[in-house]
């Protein structure tokens, strides 16, 4: 069954209006009475003179922080009114707001096409509903500015995407995936407030849009939201992922109920990326991440004199391999961005960080990478262009050394 909603910025208030003889229309409603957040139940009666035409027209008005759920399809029968028969269509809604005190739901207008009966051609029909009155009432205890969740049987869970551990490794660079659902009867998933994750330093959060889901069975309403936050760490060290708590107003009880879901703790192996060059120097794959060791050795031993030349050759083999290295994964990366393929981009540029660890000096090149992750895990795009990031590469890359290191003393670590 599809539903449709409607979305606004202020409240309503229902009561139940009458229709004579010759109104085409009525509104009608099941409670005078709810919660802020809580479903109020109403209808709007269509009368025809003889059988109905297609689709009728209804306009539910746009109301302030409200969403109005049509319940199912209309429900056709007949029903006599001062000894005259007509044509009834019954359309059931529930309307759902965070608003409170007295409130009006406007005129409802309608407009269909119906024949004189049973034969003879179809005519348009207009009219309009009186407005209804109905009370909203905040719970006790509700902060100013809190969005009410109402709710007798919510349910919420959450899953990572790494093993359910209390304690998570990654490698820096890499990410975390947490899925946050909830489901519940009587609540549509526009009444569930998103979920807000705080700030860290050193971590960087990207949300995807919600998956969100209602569903109408034989008139019951049930709603469904998943919320996806991406946790990404770009610097080694330790993390802690706080716990998430919600809380929501049970009618049945009138009383408020709550759930946390759990933390993580989040290990992360890899240098910071504002650390000096020359720690990052120390990652270079092969037997030549070792001559730093060596040398230390060789000079605590006083043998660094006599083996000057063989140190010297070796730090120069040990450069060139280096820059070897990360041409090779440089080029790669530039390759990945002219093709636009936005997966390869980020493998490979985990790699090629590895030799410059002084890369978020350059503004240029940081926006790039944050375009890419943007386009990536948050969810705002389904195409990459990345032809900012390889032409902000080429710039740095272009860049003497020394430029960089002296850059690069000004930097704090964010997560020291």
């Amino acid at each position: 069954m599809s539903v449709r909603l409607w979305f606004s910025s202020g409240l309503v208030c229902l009561l139940a209006s009458v229709a004579s003889a010759d109104e085409v229309a009525k509104l009608e409603l099941k409670k005078s009475e709810v919660w802020v957040g809580e479903g109020l139940p109403f209808a709007v009666t269509l009368y025809s003179p003889g059988s109905f035409v297609g689709v009728a027209n209804i306009q539910i008005a746009d109301l302030p922080k409200s969403v109005v759920v049509k319940m199912g399809s209309p429900v056709v029968s007949s029903e006599t009114r001062d000894g005259v028969e007509y044509f009834v269509q019954h359309h059931d809604y529930e309307l759902f707001t965070q608003q409170s005190g007295q409130l009006e739901l406007p005129a409802v207008k309608v407009s269909f096409e119906a024949k004189q009966g049973y034969t003879g051609d179809a005519k348009k029909l207009t009219g309009q509903t009186d407005p209804a009155k109905f009370v909203s009432n905040r719970p006790d205890g509700a902060n100013a500015g809190e969005f009410v969740l109402v709710s007798e049987n919510l349910s919420i869970s959450q899953t990572w995407s790494a093993d359910g551990s209390d304690v998570i490794e990654l490698n820096s660079g890499e990410l975390i995936e947490r899925r946050i659902e909830r489901k519940s009867a009587g609540v549509p998933a526009m009444m569930m407030p998103p979920v807000e994750p705080a700030e860290m330093a050193g971590v960087r959060i990207y949300q995807s849009p919600a998956e969100v889901g209602d569903k109408v069975d034989r008139g019951e309403l049930s709603g469904s939201r998943v919320d996806v936050v991406k946790y990404q760490f770009s610097h080694g060290g330790s993390y802690e992922l706080p716990e998430l708590n919600f809380r929501w107003w049970d009618p049945s009880s009138n009383s408020w109920q709550s759930k946390s879901l759990a933390g993580v703790t989040v290990k992360v192996t890899g240098q910071s990326l504002a650390e000096s060059e020359l720690a990052g120097m120390v990652e270079v794959s092969g037997l030549w991440k070792y001559w730093p060791a060596a040398v230390l050795l060789l000079v605590a031993a006083g043998g660094g004199f006599f083996f000057r030349r063989e140190l010297q050759k070796t730090y120069h083999d040990w450069q060139n391999a280096r820059r070897d290295l990360e041409d090779e994964a440089a080029r790669a990366l530039i390759l990945a961005c002219r093709n636009d393929q936005a997966d390869e981009a980020y493998q490979v540029w985990l790699d090629w960080v590895k030799f410059s660890p002084s890369w978020r000096d350059d503004s240029q090149l940081e926006m790039a990478h944050d375009e890419l992750c943007e386009c990536l895990y948050g969810g705002k795009s389904t195409s990459w262009n990345g032809s900012q990031l390889a032409e902000a590469l080429e710039h740095f890359r272009n860049q003497p050394e020394k430029n960089r290191r002296a850059q690069q003393q000004d930097l704090q670590a964010l997560n020291p």
